[in-house]
């Protein structure tokens, strides 16, 4: 949509128009889509890094996450401020807080 208004009727997110969105996930400040092809996609509060896109920005609209753009994505989850996901390969990959370890990486960094 492009701006940051509520909603109290579905809304269809332009940005995958002609995309098969085949997952989605939400937390109460992003959200996060997955693509046919493997894309990951995020937008909303990008506090600590959770959005993947390597800055703590806030994003009104789809972006995909160029980070994982050589790896086929097939689920994702997000938490709070911190989310995980899983290539085709098996791989997990974490972001955003880890204050409390969530992230597995064994730091508390972001």
């Amino acid at each position: 949509h492009g701006d940051v208004l509520n909603r109290s009727q579905p809304c269809l997110v332009r940005a995958f128009v002609g995309k098969a969105v085949t997952g989605v996930s939400c937390s109460a400040f992003a959200s996060f889509a997955i693509t046919a092809e493997g894309e990951l996609h995020s937008f909303g509060f990008g506090h600590a890094g959770q959005l993947g896109h390597g800055d703590e920005e806030n994003y009104s609209v789809p972006v995909k996450v160029q980070a994982l753009h050589s790896r086929e994505v097939v689920r994702i989850s997000n938490g709070e401020f911190f989310t995980a996901c899983v290539t085709r390969d098996g791989d997990v990959y974490t972001f955003g807080s880890g204050r409390y370890g969530q992230l597995g990486h064994g730091t508390d960094s972001t």
